[in-house]
């Protein structure tokens, strides 16, 4: 059985509600903010760890990220409503930081969604993105060259509030996260993202906002009701393997490219580091 570590507190700004965040060819973590509408990217190379606005988007609250490009990311967003009411103008925006002086925004598509939650690139369709409605239970193909968009998978094992929350993508199958019903699994689809096989469920026992995926197809996941990090086998077994009594409620883990690290996203502004165990 493997010790459980500590995880190092980074980064810590109350004024944020933090929700996905992705490493950007820099190093820096690309953070979204739910509440805000804030894009912040985030030194956590330095001991000072400062933040920098990149971008802001008016009254949206922005979720989901994940790469389209070189330094090129897609945004799940909605303007909030309040509680878990279903949010309104669901969008898919893109920006391009290539050019930090002068980023430039583009709106996507405009989807239907309650809650445009998770976001994944499908990776040999690059201009392909599925986006999780965590309040519909279902997942959205979205073209964001064409705009076009469509629901791929409606499923009972997507329904919650919120229900399907996180995705990632590996060896042509759809990862993801219930995280009401603590529900992980996966599901098959084809090159251009479309669901080509039922859902298979790995655990009953994962809640999680976002999670991590490595290329084993090892998850790294953040319990609500106990903030940590927990890894899961793709047979399910499950064990925490860093913990923190500071840390607030964990919404998206990512790895750091060194394959010994990854970091923790709170909604309550904080960033943690862990270590990934051998």
């Amino acid at each position: 059985m493997s010790s459980i570590s500590v995880a190092t507190l980074l980064f810590n700004n109350s004024e944020f509600n933090f929700e996905n965040s992705i490493i950007r060819p820099n190093g820096n973590l690309l953070v979204t903010t739910i509440t805000s509408g804030i894009l912040l990217d985030i030194d956590i190379q330095s001991e000072s760890s400062s933040s920098t606005v990149v971008a802001t988007f008016g009254d949206y609250g922005i979720l989901g990220i994940d790469s389209v490009g070189q330094d090129k990311y897609a945004i799940a967003a909605g303007i909030p409503s309040s509680g878990l009411s279903p949010w309104s103008n669901g969008t898919v925006y893109t920006i391009d930081l290539s050019n930090e002086q002068s980023p430039e925004i583009k709106i996507a598509a405009s989807i239907e969604a309650n809650l445009p939650d998770g976001l994944v690139t499908v990776p040999t369709h690059p201009d392909i993105v599925l986006v999780s409605d965590a309040l519909a239970g279902t997942v959205i193909r979205v073209n964001i060259t064409s705009g076009e968009s469509e629901i791929t998978l409606q499923d009972d094992l997507l329904v919650g509030n919120p229900g399907v929350n996180g995705l990632k993508i590996l060896d042509n199958y759809v990862y993801f996260v219930n995280t009401d019903t603590s529900y992980y699994g996966k599901f098959a689809i084809s090159e251009d993202g479309q669901k080509s096989g039922d859902i298979q469920v790995i655990s009953t026992d994962a809640s999680s906002d976002d999670f991590a995926l490595d290329k084993h197809g090892i998850a790294y996941i953040g319990p609500q009701r106990n903030p940590s990090v927990v890894r899961v086998f793709p047979n399910g077994t499950a064990t925490q393997i860093a913990q923190n009594a500071e840390m607030g409620r964990p919404c998206s883990l990512t790895l750091a490219g060194d394959g010994v690290s990854g970091y923790v996203t709170t909604a309550e502004g904080q960033i943690f580091k862990f270590e990934v165990p051998a």
